[in-house]
């Protein structure tokens, strides 16, 4: 084997090796892999496009778009960083708009009813979403035909906007393929959920809630996942580092970590998803918001957490925005 072929292995090992990474969500570990491309190949798009992917996992937004330009610099032909950096901007409700401006490029190298052109699409309605813009949305969802519809994300992803813009029918037609293939995942199953809750059937509402509950359990365990003992450490931390306001809510509540929401409180209506719920005596009726209520019990809900990083710090910020959430639905409604 000569040097070339060698090198070229070499370069295939530590991509395939970085991919891999990014599934684990071992994103700093990645990104070290990518650079070991660079060393090889420092012209390598592939390359830049996993650095990216790696900051975005990191939610460094700015480095993640630099190196998703250097990729499309590199071969402006190169799709994936082309979606990558309006997934990027995407979370940002502010440059919602930016992004759509993005991914409108990516018409251009894809063939339309293709695979790839459904996935611009419905990331295209996402964004519209994202934005506030429904009826945009609304009309750029229905350029997509089910039948368009062959990979099992695609017809999840669809499903999942159809209900967000309460198209209850297509809905259904796009999330059949995935209940027919058996084995459905949550995401799917809250779906499905929605739709029964929406059209007034509480009992099928709930029956598909316990199933994600079933489902959920399931999974494999999350590697950015606290264990419980640390989560709770976490949460207290967060709580005691709230706005006084907030802290004068929680400050004397216990701190209880669970896996999912337990199966009466989900027949009861409580979101099977949720990642906190605050307990205590209901808030004076009287008033429209009660910032003199008081929360006995925080229920941490470890498996509908959302955690993008195994991070500590992000960790704590996540944790903290779920809890001012939650209180702020506890003053007003007691939950």
């Amino acid at each position: 084997m000569n040097g070339s072929e060698n090198g070229m292995d070499q370069i295939s090992a530590h991509l395939d090796r970085g991919w891999s990474l990014i599934e684990q969500k071992s994103f700093r570990k990645a990104a070290f892999s990518a650079r070991q491309v660079l060393d090889l190949d420092p012209e390598s798009p592939d390359a830049y496009t996993l650095i990216g992917l790696a900051a975005m996992g990191e939610h460094d937004t700015e480095d993640a778009l630099e190196a998703f330009d250097r990729a499309r610099e590199l071969d402006p032909d190169f799709l994936a960083p082309i979606v990558y950096s309006a997934e990027a901007l995407g979370t940002d409700p502010e440059r919602a708009t930016e992004a759509i401006e993005r991914l409108t490029e990516a018409y251009e190298l894809v063939d339309p009813g293709s695979p790839e052109w459904v996935d611009a699409v419905l990331l295209h309605v996402d964004l519209l979403l994202i934005a506030g813009d429904d009826q945009s949305a609304m009309r750029k969802l229905g350029l997509v035909r089910p039948e368009m519809l062959t990979m099992r994300d695609q017809q999840m992803q669809a499903g999942k906007l159809a209900v967000q813009l309460d198209d209850l029918d297509l809905a259904e037609i796009a999330l059949a393929p995935v209940i027919k293939q058996g084995d459905p995942p949550p995401d799917a199953l809250y779906s499905l959920a929605q739709i029964a809750e929406r059209r007034g059937d509480g009992p099928k509402a709930i029956g598909l809630s316990l199933q994600v509950r079933k489902a959920e359990l399931a999974l494999a365990e999350d590697a950015s996942l606290p264990e419980p003992r640390l989560l709770a450490e976490v949460c207290q931390a967060v709580i005691y580092a709230l706005d006084q306001h907030f802290l004068d809510v929680v400050d004397e509540a216990k701190v209880l970590v669970r896996e999912v929401p337990p199966e009466e409180l989900v027949a009861d209506g409580v979101d099977p998803w949720i990642p906190l719920l605050l307990t205590g005596p209901p808030p004076d009726p009287r008033r429209k918001t009660d910032w003199t209520s008081r929360v006995t019990h925080v229920f941490v809900y470890r498996l509908n957490m959302r955690f993008e990083s195994p991070h500590r710090d992000h960790w704590e910020a996540r944790l903290s925005e779920y809890l001012t959430e939650a209180i702020e639905r506890f003053v007003e409604h007691g939950g």
